[in-house]
């Protein structure tokens, strides 16, 4: 099962190339409104992300927390997508759209 994501999600919109996410966050003694964005990629068949900003409350917060947040917004991913090779991923305005072979 996926790890406890100390984090309410309550938007989740895409421009080209990235992924933005918004809600609510207690984390590492912050706690406010947040808001993430990443980037999508592949490896090996599988869905990943890799989080270029993170401000909670309107501060940023300090790289360590990105690797933290990347490996449990990937666990989601990966047990989402369990079951499937995802080939491509294209994020355009609006959309994401995933290729995926089942296994």
């Amino acid at each position: 099962s996926a790890p406890d994501i100390p984090f309410e999600i309550q938007s989740v919109f895409f421009t080209p190339g990235k992924v933005n996410l918004t809600g609510t966050v207690e984390y590492l003694g912050y706690s406010g409104e947040f808001n993430i964005t990443g980037a999508p990629y592949l490896e090996n068949g599988r869905l990943r992300v890799k989080v270029n900003s993170i401000t909670i409350g309107g501060q940023s917060l300090p790289g360590e927390a990105y690797t933290e947040l990347e490996n449990q917004i990937n666990a989601l991913f990966k047990e989402f997508f369990t079951g499937y090779d995802i080939q491509s991923v294209v994020v355009e305005e609006g959309q994401m759209r995933l290729e995926a072979i089942p296994w």
